[in-house]
């Protein structure tokens, strides 16, 4: 889970284009992990990292009113 209130796109060596970042909300994300830890799931987190093709690819597609 990622704790942040921006994530920016990751350079993948074609530079990061004209996305814009996603907006996080960091409190509700340490609520979630206090709560799924405080039940035994095995939580990973991260900060200050930039996410891939893999989340952004697919949020062009939500901003695309024509799909």
């Amino acid at each position: 889970m990622g704790i942040g209130n921006q994530y920016s796109v990751a350079d993948e060596d074609g530079g990061q284009g004209h996305v814009p970042p996603i907006p996080g909300h960091s409190e509700l994300v340490i609520h979630i992990g206090k709560s799924l830890t405080s039940d035994e799931f095995d939580m990973p987190f991260f900060q200050n990292k930039t996410l891939d093709h893999g989340t952004f690819s697919q949020m062009s597609m939500f901003a695309n009113k024509d799909i």
